[in-house]
Formats: structure tokens, C-alpha cells, sequence
């Protein structure tokens, strides 16, 4: 896809049915050989959209938000990142990115470049010292992304399941300015 322009703005509730899709549909594209087919198949955007809506309620302020990029060309919701305050214990003086999807329809046009880019934005603002994420071991593209926008593997691992998959996380820093 050719680069495309996007704005941030904060995730509304009435954010969660465009979301909630968005959300399935990078799964199913990023996932893939990652989890079973069966597995990604089975994927509920209705299950997604009531989880997004309650988040979606709760999140304007430094301690959780979610933003969400539009295309400036069409109004299309491309991708979104929910953030807040990390949960890990040796960790506390960091922001925490939870999530980060971007729409495969929208994926290498810059959109992940701009949540990921305010995210860390509002970290600084919030005057965490660094910030955090947790990505699939087995997901080569993400963390290839995550690392040519200058974040790095700290050396953590942990397990991800998901109902009967088990995965592994590396968790990945960025120091903050």
C-alpha cells in the first residue's frame, strides 16, 4: 500500500464495532502459522467489540487510553493502541503498551508508526522513565517493526495462552527522552 496519512485521536465507545473487527481481521492476518486456523477461525468480533466497549469507557488518562488512527483520506478506522501504566513488578516506572493492531488493509502506511510514535509521546507527558511492550516470540514482522522504531529486547520472556495455545512473549524496551 502506498503511505497513507493518519491522525490520532482518543477511542470513543462508539469506537468498539470498528475496533472490534479490526481487531479479528489482524489476528487472522498476523497470527497466521502462529495459532491453528481452527483457532483463528473462531475468532468473535461480537466477544471483541463488548471487551473494547467497557476499555473504551475507562480510557482518558495517563494510567490507561486508547487511541485510535483514521485515514485522513477516507475516515476509515486503520488501527488503534491501548496503553497505560506497566504491570510488571520490576517495571513500575514504565508506560506499558497492552496492545497495538493496525487493519492488514492499512498495514506499512504508517499508521503503527503514529500510534506507537503518540503512545510513547504520552509516556514522556506521564514522565515514565521508559516503556514496555510484550510481543509473540514467533512474530518476526512485529518485532522487526518494533525494533527499526528503536525499541529493543530486554532479555524477559513469559508464556501467552490463549485457550489452548501456549506461546511465548519477549518483552521489548524503549528508553524515554
Amino acid at each position: 500500500m502506498a503511505r497513507a496519512h493518519y491522525f490520532t485521536r482518543a477511542g470513543a465507545r462508539e469506537d468498539a464495532v470498528a475496533l472490534g473487527e479490526l481487531h479479528v481481521a489482524a489476528w487472522r492476518a498476523a497470527y497466521t502459522g502462529l495459532f491453528p486456523d481452527e483457532l483463528l477461525a473462531r475468532l468473535s468480533v461480537a466477544e471483541r467489540i463488548a471487551g473494547l466497549r467497557d476499555r473504551l469507557a475507562l480510557s482518558h488518562g495517563p494510567d490507561y487510553f486508547v487511541l485510535v488512527a483514521e485515514s485522513i483520506e477516507d475516515g476509515s478506522v486503520a488501527g488503534f493502541v491501548s496503553a497505560g501504566g506497566s504491570r510488571d513488578e520490576d517495571r513500575k516506572a514504565s508506560g506499558e503498551v497492552y496492545a497495538l493492531y493496525v487493519h492488514p488493509a492499512h498495514w506499512g502506511a504508517g499508521a503503527g508508526s503514529l500510534l506507537l510514535a503518540e503512545a510513547l509521546h504520552r509516556f514522556g507527558e506521564a514522565r515514565y522513565e521508559s516503556a514496555i511492550l510484550w510481543v509473540l516470540e514467533r512474530n518476526v514482522p512485529a518485532r522487526a517493526f518494533y525494533e527499526h522504531a528503536g525499541w529493543r529486547a530486554d532479555g524477559a520472556t513469559r508464556p501467552f495462552v490463549y485457550e489452548s495455545e501456549r506461546l511465548n512473549e519477549v518483552r521489548y524496551l524503549h528508553d524515554l527522552d
